[in-house]
């Protein structure tokens, strides 16, 4: 390999190691025959218009021979502006700035009449008011079908963007018969570039150092650190979050989807072995209508089969992309009644412009390009061809979903206490899903809680917010709420047929993967941390429920104050109450003194839980009063308490009692750079940030083992490789860490770096994970390592006492558990969150015999003594995926109160 490698050079040391090698016994390759390929022409066959520049006479260069920066792009698009088939929607701005747009593709009278067709399609997404007889062939026949084909969600994969500009020429240039008719049919709304600032990260990378070198190993295939993979601007994988709805894009690109609400949505990627389209295999989330959708999955797949053979081509079906996970671009569509697809190119991207595969052959990124171009101008003609069965199928659907609301166990949902603006009303309502609230009180009967237990009776105040699942996007309600979502037998069967295989075989010997593409659990009402009922017995609601609420909707609370809160001795912002913690993390920042009641606090009559925030007015300034905010009209800043002295009635804590802790300023270090994952960076990145509360720098992770710590008191270790963090810390700079922690500071690690954290090699504490051995000699039987959970929700109990618990209410926490990697309970620390000793099970897929077993009163959450500071582990990241939002808080108490709680209790309690 190396003589063949090497053989263009004249250098005699390379004739030297040639020979060296050669003389060791290295082998030549084996001699294929060369394959002659012709390149794809993009332009046969379209009639085209000469006028309009083809985008290689704009951008500068053939295509696949580079790649277009992102401004690039807009020019191309641009300069099509006065095409009369083309009109061009912004939809937003990146968070680099970027703007973001879909453009809209048809016949020149379809454009004439968007708002029209607009209008009628979604005519037929009311499933309240089903069309029929002639009323749905009128309906029909003068109806475009709707076909969205987006590009580029992922940065690296590259191919996407370049397809979607030879897409968008051959639309607005060709003048053929074809192009002509398919217009007239087909409205094509079209995202050429879903992740902007992804894509011009790889794109500066990859035309500074690619040349085009096949092999494998080339430099310009080892993407570094921050240019690599999938992310955008905070490091999120866009093709994760259409449940969350956390990042810009998806806000901005969801918008759009539901002003369009397609008929068929393709959305495409890279760079699979072979190219990828429909069928999916199994799992298939079970709220979609499945005998539709397989058999329009299976009409795609075999359109793009014959345009494929025809080229003769390559590609595969299902075996690896299932739509059980609702926050793909492929199901979430498929839940909003669309025929939903993924399609995979096998080239471009982290592959380089030129790929060696295992055979001898080589893959062009041109040749990626045109198996994206051919793949969608397919389903554009496949759409067409089907425009009438899909259009009544397509309002079946929506039919049907208002029926099958009525239907099971869980028919409407109930989520009291929540103000209409709460963040879970407004993701659901950003999902175009219905959320309606009481007016008045309403006793609910036979109802379930969110982690499966019966209620036998509970009443419901006014204002409690209500989703009916017999509205027309019902299936895309359920498969978000509902606490879990039951995988195909067949499949589960099979997943458990391999670890019986593992079990049986030797140590050496390689185990079958499990075939999870990704988490198996997701109930945003258990995500979020709040009370939630399921009824199958459904309240009338016609007459106790508005769909709305105008701001004179319901009457003020009425609050009558002994004092002003701009006349106190000391203001108390409740830690239950939502956003004290962040307002009293801005007042640090901002340089006042917040206080903390590390026991329950007593105000005059009233209590406060421990972790309640204090702000004193002799020890601040003058101006402190007006950082308390916001306002409201009689005075009150909203949730902030006055204190108007401190005797209390009853209970030894008050503002001014000897538990009360100084709080200190969190100066943050976030870890980053190899070892860390890009995605565990970037969800502290963007949780820090969308806080905005917090200072924090982000420093490469192998300086941390000599860097000055003594101006930091925080430091986070994201996500990794448990190994690489071993890669990244040498002894002394574990005894480094050590050091600094045992003055005072706060080490907290995350998945893959808590892994680190247990480790015996590493010395910090003696916890080590479930299922791993002490000593090095040791080994653990097959039966008694964990296997591996794919995001599952399990019941988890919370140390009530501890300040990372602090502002929960509940005992109880449905904790998101992902991998294999969970802590024996500590013996010198507090396990501030541990699984049940039983019924561990809530949501998502777990093991039989393996996972109650082995995980009952295993710990996920530790905090470690180590001085005066503190070592604190998660098992799984908090917030995971900005979806997990019950897990935040513990994360926000561990930056707001380890760093001045000393380990000596002695300090504050006598």
């Amino acid at each position: 390999m190396i003589a063949t490698l090497f053989s263009w050079s004249r250098c005699k040391w390379v004739g030297a190691l040639v020979a060296l090698t050669v003389s060791l016994g290295a082998q030549e390759p084996t001699p294929y025959l060369p394959v002659a390929e012709t390149p794809f022409d993009f332009r046969a066959g379209w009639t085209l218009d000469e006028a309009l520049p083809a985008p290689e006479t704009v951008l500068g260069y053939a295509v696949g021979e580079a790649y277009a920066d992102y401004g690039a792009v807009l020019r191309l698009v641009d300069r099509y502006r006065g095409s009369e088939r083309l009109m061009i929607e912004p939809t937003g701005m990146t968070n680099e700035r970027r703007p973001m747009q879909v453009l809209v593709i048809s016949s020149p009278e379809n454009l004439a009449r968007l708002e029209e067709i607009k209008a009628a399609n979604q005519r037929l997404v009311d499933g309240r008011a089903p069309l029929s007889g002639r009323a749905l062939d009128r309906a029909v026949a003068k109806q475009p079908i709707i076909v969205w084909l987006g590009y580029n969600i992922h940065g690296d994969e590259a191919a996407g963007t370049e397809a979607a500009m030879q897409v968008l020429y051959t639309l607005l240039a060709s003048r053929s018969a074809e192009v002509e008719a398919l217009l007239r049919d087909v409205v094509v709304v079209m995202n050429p570039c879903q992740n902007p600032d992804g894509r011009e990260r790889f794109v500066v990378w990859a035309n500074a150092h690619g040349i085009g070198r096949p092999e494998r190993f080339a430099w310009e295939k080892e993407n570094p650190w921050n240019v690599q993979g999938r992310y955008n601007h905070y490091y999120f994988d866009l093709n994760r979050d259409m449940i969350a709805l956390s990042q810009v894009e998806s806000r901005n690109t969801a918008a759009a989807y539901l002003e369009w609400m397609p008929q068929v949505a393709a959305d495409h990627h890279g760079e699979t072995k072979e190219y990828f389209f429909p069928p999916a295999m199994l799992p298939i989330n079970p709220q979609l209508p499945r005998e539709q959708t397989e058999r329009w999955q299976d009409v795609f797949g075999r359109a793009n089969a014959a345009a494929f053979d025809a080229q003769h081509w390559l590609y595969y079906v299902r075996d690896d992309f299932d739509i059980f996970y609702p926050g793909y671009w492929d199901s979430w569509p498929s839940l909003q009644g669309a025929t939903g697809m993924t399609y995979e190119t096998s080239g471009g991207g982290k592959r380089g412009r030129n790929y060696r595969r295992d055979d001898g052959t080589t893959m062009t990124l041109r040749q990626a390009i045109a198996k994206h171009f051919v793949a969608s101008m397919t389903t554009i003609r496949t759409a067409a061809a089907n425009r009438d069965a899909r259009l009544r199928d397509f309002h079946a659907a929506f039919v049907d979903a208002v029926a099958v609301g009525r239907q099971g166990e869980m028919q409407q949902v109930f989520l009291p206490g929540l103000p209409f603006e709460h963040p879970l009303s407004a993701l659901l309502r950003g999902q175009g899903i219905e959320v309606q609230q009481l007016n008045e009180r309403v006793r609910l009967t036979g109802a379930r809680d969110f982690e499966g237990r019966d209620v036998s009776e509970i009443e419901l105040a006014p204002g409690t917010l209500v989703v009916d699942l017999a509205q027309p996007r019902g299936p895309l309600a359920r498969a978000l709420l509902q606490t879990h979502s039951q995988m195909d037998a067949a499949f589960v069967e099979r997943q458990l047929a391999k670890v019986e295989r593992n079990r049986e075989r030797g140590d050496n010997a390689p185990e079958d993967d499990y075939e999870f593409y990704d988490q198996t659990a997701w109930s945003l009402p258990l995500l979020f941390g709040v009370e939630a009922y399921q009824t199958a017995t459904p309240v009338d609601l016609a007459s106790v429920a508005t769909t709305a609420r105008s701001k004179s909707g319901l009457p003020p609370v009425a609050v009558k104050p002994a004092l002003s809160v701009k006349d106190a001795t000391a203001w108390v912002l409740p830690v239950d109450q939502a956003g004290m913690k962040e307002r009293a993390l801005s007042l640090l920042r901002a340089g006042y003194r917040v206080s903390a009641a590390v026991k329950p606090l007593q105000v005059g009559n009233q209590s406060f839980p421990a972790g309640s925030l204090v702000v004193r007015a002799e020890r601040n300034p003058a101006d402190v009063v007006a950082r308390l905010g916001p306002f409201s009209l009689d005075g009150q800043a909203a949730g902030v308490v006055p204190v108007h002295g401190t005797f209390t009635e009853d209970g030894s804590t008050g503002v001014g009692s000897v538990a009360m802790m100084a709080l200190k300023v969190p100066k943050v270090i976030v870890a980053a750079g190899d070892p860390v994952t890009p995605a565990s960076y970037g969800a502290m990145y963007h949780l820090l940030d969308t806080l905005g509360v917090v200072d924090y720098v982000p420093v490469a992770a192998d300086r941390l083992g000599s860097l000055d710590l003594s101006g930091f008191n925080v430091v986070i270790l994201p996500s990794a490789w448990s190994g690489r963090w071993s890669d990244a810390f040498d002894e002394d700079g574990r005894a480094h860490l050590r050091s600094w922690m045992e003055q005072g500071g706060t080490l907290i690690c995350l998945g893959g770096a808590a892994e680190f954290a247990v480790d015996a090699d590493t010395g910090w504490t003696d916890t080590r994970l479930v299922g791993v051995a002490d000593g090095e000699d040791e080994e653990v039987a097959f039966d008694d390592q964990v296997l591996p959970l794919p995001g599952a929700l399990l019941r988890a109990t919370i140390e009530p006492e501890h300040f990372l618990s602090f502002g929960y209410a509940q005992t109880e926490l449905p904790y998101f558990a992902d991998g294999d990697a969970f802590f024996q309970p500590s013996t010198t620390g507090t396990n501030v969150v541990r699984f049940a000793d039983e019924n561990l099970w809530v949501s998502g897929h777990i093991w039989p015999e393996n996972t109650e077993r082995l995980l009952a009163r295993a710990a996920a959450v530790i905090d470690e003594p180590i001085g005066d500071g503190h070592l604190i582990l998660f098992s799984d990241e908090p917030g995971y995926r900005a979806m997990w939002h019950a897990s935040v808080p513990m994360l926000l108490n561990a930056l707001l109160y380890a760093p001045g709680l000393q380990n000596d209790v002695g300090s504050y309690v006598r």
